[in-house]
């Protein structure tokens, strides 16, 4: 009989590519484990999960999927609830389940999640391949926790602006929960000119319904425009003055006065996009683009 409590990862793996039955200490991290329909694992979630998986239940975190095993792992996202999207590498590319990616050894992807509601259950099922064939499956079904910005479906529309810098649009929360925005960074705008919004003497930065909530000057990434307020960059998202509570079926009216170039002269925005990421009172972030007409960036 194998003593689990000195059988490595790398040992374990070797058992169940020869079909050998194996009862798992909590150390290997698996829900349930087969191979060659013989292996059976059962055990908690750890550090040491050979399929390691972050943000299950932090809204601040993406998930993200690891594979610690010593072999290739092609890994499948599927639920039987309904109105879930996955964005497999947190591109913007929402696709409904199932949804599968590829992992080499050591390799990690995140995928972000978004449903109407606080919670969702997915099943994943880790594929280990070897030599271009199958040598067996890590299975588990885990509960995440859908940040706001994942359960909030924010609906923008463009209000025509002059050549002033100023630039003025809606948001409308056409989706099931209430939400509360505290921060706002721009990551890029289609106006090449534009560095900031702010820095003449009586801009006011940015309005809500006719009200001023900003009371710095905004800067606009427009290197990085994925990573706004990210530890890469060197400023924060700015943070509101009074954070706006946006509920389901709200419109607010937001207006940026006015975006300038590096020398404080009007930067004209008349039909120009603009991409900005919204901090929610979780931490959760969600990027919006506003395009007056086909988007360019």
């Amino acid at each position: 009989m194998v003593d689990t409590s000195k059988v490595t990862r790398r040992t374990a793996l070797g058992f169940i590519a020869s079909g050998a039955f194996v009862m798992a200490s909590e150390s290997y991290g698996y829900s349930h484990v087969s191979a060659n329909r013989v292996t059976n694992m059962g055990v908690a979630d750890d550090p040491a999960a050979l399929l390691g998986i972050e943000g299950v239940t932090d809204p601040d975190t993406t998930p993200t999927f690891t594979n610690r095993t010593d072999h290739e792992m092609i890994v499948t996202l599927d639920s039987s609830e309904s109105d879930i999207e996955f964005d497999v590498g947190d591109d913007e590319t929402w696709m409904e389940p199932p949804v599968q990616f590829s992992l080499t050894v050591g390799e990690s992807e995140v995928v972000a999640m978004q449903a109407p509601r606080e919670t969702i259950t997915v099943d994943t099922i880790a594929q280990l391949e070897s030599d271009g064939g199958a040598i067996g499956n890590i299975e588990l079904q885990r509960e995440f926790d859908i940040p706001q910005a994942g359960q909030v479906d924010l609906t923008p529309y463009f209000k025509e602006i002059g050549g002033s810098g100023k630039y003025e649009f809606e948001l409308e929360n056409t989706g099931d929960i209430d939400v509360t925005i505290t921060k706002l960074g721009i990551n890029q705008t289609s106006n090449g000119n534009a560095t900031k919004v702010g820095g003449g003497q009586n801009d006011s930065i940015l309005k809500v319904d006719g009200g001023s909530i900003v009371s710095t000057s905004i800067p606009i990434d427009n290197t990085e425009p994925d990573t706004v307020g990210n530890a890469g960059n060197n400023y924060e998202l700015t943070s509101f003055d009074e954070n706006q509570n946006l509920n389901t079926g709200m419109t607010k009216n937001f207006a940026f006065d006015r975006f300038r170039t590096a020398d404080d002269k009007n930067a004209k925005m008349s039909g120009e996009d603009v991409k900005f990421t919204l901090e929610f009172e979780d931490g959760s972030t969600l990027t919006v683009t506003v395009c007056p007409n086909s988007c360019s960036i």
